[in-house]
């Protein structure tokens, strides 16, 4: 137990350091926004006549692999003829070629250009991709008061993976003075949109007391809600409570199932966790517990929910 005890307090604080931030690594999300379009003959010609729009929804299919096969050089191609034509959406997508090399050569100098002509123009994933660079200094330096004015900007449009940021800067003291009643009020506003990040980090926040009265049924809550939308530092925060016990019921299969499950997704201290959690188990209920962790659905995450999650729970 004392074992557990010590990786229990050494994942809590890694927890605090990734919600504080990390470097940006990108990590290809297979698909972006839900389409509302399809691939057909019409659009291949609008594209082909020279439609910005229709060049921006051909790069998307190719992208995503709708109506035709998946091929990012050809998405690239169609991205860049409208991004020249100012079209905002295209710009965004083409800085993310760039700055994740999928696609096109990887340039964070082109990538931050495209990002900021999308931004300018008001486009809230880009103004939120801008903000991460600024705060992660792909920008050449670090600079978290840039950073928060467009993560603001992007908030403010009601894009939860930007109400997120604003929620950890606020908490970290990031580019604006540390305020945890803040920092709650933007994750309440991304966790309403079910953004899985700040689901885990308003758990928190209701777990601590932190800009919030203590309140474990609302800990329980949203903790749970982001385990099951696959988080997996939620799901190992989630089961080292199951596994602890005190203030919930110690429950070893629940911990064990859990805990699993971050493990399955790499999750850096889950393996360990798993390890010791296994140990005061019999083998009916690590059985059951595994068998509870193969019929685990989650609920679908939004693609760009998981871009965001990759960028703050990569490279510490």
């Amino acid at each position: 137990m004392k074992r557990f005890a010590q990786i229990f307090a050494a994942f809590a604080l890694s927890i605090l350091i990734v919600q504080c931030g990390k470097e940006v690594a990108l990590k290809q999300a297979s698909n972006m926004p839900t389409m509302d379009f399809a691939f057909d003959v019409a659009l291949v010609k609008r594209a082909d006549s020279g439609e910005a729009r229709a060049q921006c929804l051909l790069g998307l299919c190719y992208q995503n692999g709708e109506g035709v096969p998946k091929n990012m050089i050809e998405a690239v191609k169609w991205f860049r003829k409208a991004a020249e034509q100012n079209e905002k959406e295209a710009q965004f997508y083409l800085g993310f070629a760039h700055d994740s090399g999928n696609g096109a050569s990887r340039d964070i100098a082109e990538a931050l250009k495209w990002y900021r002509m999308s931004a300018d123009q008001g486009f809230m994933m880009a103004q939120d991709f801008l903000g991460m660079c600024y705060e992660f200094g792909k920008s050449g330096s670090k600079n978290p008061i840039e950073a928060v004015y467009w993560y603001r900007k992007a908030a403010e449009q009601g894009y939860s993976n930007a109400q997120t940021s604003m929620g950890l800067c606020y908490a970290y003291g990031t580019g604006v003075p540390q305020d945890y009643a803040e920092a709650v009020k933007w994750y309440k506003k991304a966790a309403d949109q079910n953004d899985c990040m700040a689901q885990f980090n308003l758990g928190i926040c209701y777990l601590a007391g932190n800009g919030v009265s203590k309140d474990l049924n609302q800990a329980m809550h949203w903790l749970s809600k982001a385990a099951e939308r696959n988080d997996p530092n939620a799901q190992a925060f989630l089961g080292t409570m199951y596994f602890r016990g005190g203030a919930i019921k110690k429950d070893l299969v629940q911990a064990y199932k859990w805990i699993n499950l971050a493990a399955a997704q790499d999750q850096h201290d889950a393996e360990q966790l798993r390890n010791i959690v296994g140990a005061e188990m019999s083998r009916q209920q690590i059985a059951e517990a595994q068998r509870l962790s193969s019929e685990f659905r989650p609920i679908p995450v939004d693609a760009t929910n998981l871009l965001k999650m990759s960028e703050r729970t990569q490279n510490k």
